[in-house]
């Protein structure tokens, strides 16, 4: 059995399911993104590596700051806060061990 759609159809049977997708999943997914960041404090790159890093801005720039997944939030245009909790919880997920 085949069904088809004419492409008017298709075009809103996937806008409709894209309507539907977004309406149950943003919700959760904001919710997600609350409770991950609630109450964590956001470090300045200078707090962040004197507290936490314990190195220079350029060092944690080279080794850390841009590595993939290393947890950061936009902030204005061109700056970056750095999530307390969540750069302690990278920091643990990879770490390396002999």
């Amino acid at each position: 059995m085949q069904i088809q759609f004419d492409s008017m159809s298709t075009n809103k049977f996937f806008e409709w399911m894209a309507s539907k997708f977004l309406e149950v999943s943003l919700p959760q997914i904001k919710n997600s993104i609350e409770t991950k960041y609630s109450d964590d404090e956001l470090l300045t790159k200078k707090d962040l590596c004197e507290r936490i890093l314990k190195c220079d801005t350029k060092t944690a720039d080279e080794f850390f700051l841009y590595k993939k997944g290393f947890p950061f939030v936009e902030f204005g245009k061109n700056g970056r806060r750095y999530p307390k909790r969540q750069v302690e919880e990278w920091i643990r997920k990879n770490t390396k061990f002999n």
